[in-house]
């Protein structure tokens, strides 16, 4: 059974997320206490016992995420589930990386601690909006962005192929969310800029960002991370560098991520929330697909694949009477 595991971003943290795992499983307390350490914050507080506001700050939320994240893969791992191919949503590609054994569960707390700050230094100095826009085409929205704001917004992230978030200067993108509300069919939400511009305002972050990142050593690795820059399988550790270092500033093409996954038998969206789940099921309304982010999930994982595993036993062939003349 090929398993393919995908990783949730930004807006998926809650306060309470995984924690009847945490309760039960000693890899994860001790994912727990080494990030913890690291960064000399009190996860258990922040993941169990804050506020969401608290947990929705962009440092907060980016380790977090990679801390429960990284600490289910472990916690499937022990029980001998591991993946064939994993990606990630935004900041779930760090924790992609991490299943995949191309980055040390300390190096990437470090480098996440670092890319937030510069981020959200970057973010301040600037007024600018995200926006979801559901039931309007790529090329729908690219005319829409063309007509109204030219240059000044653009497609941050391919989610679905009739579902997409732009971003930009908040009046422009604003304007393009006044029109988008005309059109017959289309949603609009509107939501916060931590979950990632992925446009080249975010280049100043990574410029303040890449002399820390070339401290860290990314390892080759066998499992295959899917990109999110160009939807390409990445080996090498300096694949999985150089998408860490540009991912933010480049659009995330979530959609072309998922179809590069057809090949699995089983999909698994380990960390909080079914945002992925949900996405997953429109592309692939036949596959198993499933979030692990409680105790039961994990133990119905369990189950599923011992009872796909079960030989078939080869049913008896019933023998016809033969009449035999004399």
């Amino acid at each position: 059974m090929k398993i393919g595991m995908i990783f949730p971003g930004y807006g998926s943290q809650f306060v309470g997320m995984a924690k009847d795992v945490y309760d039960e499983s000693r890899i994860m307390q001790e994912y727990f206490e080494q990030a913890s350490h690291c960064l000399d914050t009190n996860f258990i507080k922040l993941c169990f016992a804050s506020s969401d506001v608290e947990l929705s700050k962009m440092h907060n939320a980016y380790t977090s995420l990679f801390l429960v994240s990284s600490s289910l893969s472990a916690v499937l791992a022990e029980k001998g589930i591991v993946p064939n191919v994993v990606t990630g949503y935004n900041v779930g590609q760090f924790a992609a990386m991490h299943a995949a054994k191309g980055l040390t569960f300390a190096d990437g707390l470090y480098i996440l601690s670092k890319f937030t700050k510069f981020a959200q230094e970057t973010l301040e100095k600037k007024e600018l909006a995200m926006i979801r826009i559901k039931g309007c085409s790529t090329q729908e929205l690219e005319l829409l962005i063309k007509q109204i704001a030219q240059d000044e917004v653009a497609i941050a992230v391919y989610e679905m192929p009739n579902q997409h978030i732009i971003s930009g200067p908040m009046n422009p993108v604003y304007a393009c969310m006044q029109h988008a509300k005309t059109l017959t069919g289309v949603k609009i939400e509107e939501i916060p800029v931590e979950f990632g511009i992925h446009t080249a305002v975010m280049e100043p972050a990574i410029e303040q960002f890449k002399m820390y990142l070339e401290k860290v050593d990314f390892k080759d690795i066998d499992v295959p991370v899917i990109s999110n820059i160009n939807s390409q399988a990445m080996q090498s550790g300096i694949s999985l560098k150089h998408e860490a270092m540009h991912q933010s500033a480049k659009p995330l093409n979530w959609v072309s991520s998922l179809q590069e996954l057809h090949t699995c038998d089983l999909l698994l969206s380990v960390g909080p929330g079914t945002m992925l789940v949900d996405m997953a099921k429109q592309l692939y309304p036949n596959k198993k697909i499933m979030a692990i982010q409680k105790l039961a999930d994990v133990q119905e994982l369990k189950n599923y694949i011992e009872e796909q595993e079960q030989p078939i036993e080869p049913q008896p062939v019933e023998q016809k009477e033969q009449n035999v003349g004399l």
